[in-house]
């Protein structure tokens, strides 16, 4: 009964610790960036590029944990009417708020193999850093003898840390022994407020990544395989006025016995009297 119960018990960690990797990789794509509140002006989505890197760790190959370091911009926009110089409206023009995090999402994956598919599903949360936000024009305006089609906003009035949850799915290659490509779609919504007063961020990622695979692999004898060993018959030259620099020491009940005469090997066979 103690074997049986045992056997339950350490069954499961046996398999999860089989097959192990790691995978280092780059991941680079684009994101459909919206801001939520019904206060917001940035009504309209936003496509902005996306890319970074990935590290995968897999414990087994159904279950795997991954995070990433990602350049992601995201944001909103919205389109409106611009005056000149005499107060006329110019044509609608559209105005982006870009908002450039750096972002490191904490993953869970759960993997499902077939021959060199590989299917997942993770979920997670992500942490961003705000490190720059800009509205960003359509076309280059003049107004007032200013360039507009680049603003940089002060950050005081922004939350310059993001915290939020993700939901991703994906599928895998095997391109070779070592290199997988993986197409990765994923929902990102932020639980904190982009300004201090209001908003909060959407993204939808999809993704390319492109990673190498370190395999984590143990020698472990099974009683069956076969053991390549020295051959000792094969014949050995050796050069008689070559000194070698290996010298055999012999140790007999814990003491040297012996020097550099040849008497070592009576010593050792010496019989106590």
């Amino acid at each position: 009964m103690k074997k049986l119960f045992f056997l339950i018990l350490f069954v499961p960690l046996i398999g999860f610790g089989q097959n192990k990797s790691f995978e280092l990789g780059a991941v680079f794509g684009g994101s459909l960036n919206s801001l939520n509140s019904n206060s917001s002006i940035y009504n309209k989505e936003t496509i902005r590029p996306i890319g970074g890197f990935l590290v995968q760790y897999n414990f087994t190959q159904r279950f795997s944990i991954m995070t990433k370091l990602l350049y992601h911009i995201k944001g909103g926009s919205l389109d409106t009417s611009l005056p000149d110089n005499y107060g006329n409206l110019h044509e609608q023009i559209n105005i982006s708020s870009d908002l450039h995090y750096v972002v490191v999402p904490l993953l869970a994956q759960i993997n499902f193999n077939k021959d060199r598919w590989r299917f997942f599903g993770n979920t997670g949360v992500y942490l961003g850093y705000l490190i720059k936000a800009k509205n960003v024009y359509e076309e280059e305006k003049l107004l007032g003898g200013i360039n507009i089609s680049g603003i940089e906003q002060s950050l005081d009035s922004f939350n310059k840390f993001d915290f939020g949850v993700s939901l991703g799915l994906g599928a895998s290659v095997q391109a070779n022994e070592k290199i997988r490509i993986t197409l990765e779609t994923s929902f990102d919504h932020g639980l904190t407020n982009v300004l201090k007063k209001d908003l909060n961020s959407k993204s939808i990622v999809t993704s390319i990544g492109v990673t190498y695979n370190f395999p984590i692999k143990k020698k472990v004898f099974n009683g069956t395989s076969k053991l390549e060993c020295a051959d000792h018959d094969q014949a050995i030259e050796i050069d008689d006025k070559k000194k070698s620099k290996w010298r055999l020491v012999l140790y007999k009940d814990g003491k040297k016995i012996g020097g550099k005469t040849k008497r070592g090997k009576s010593k050792l066979f010496k019989k106590k009297k």
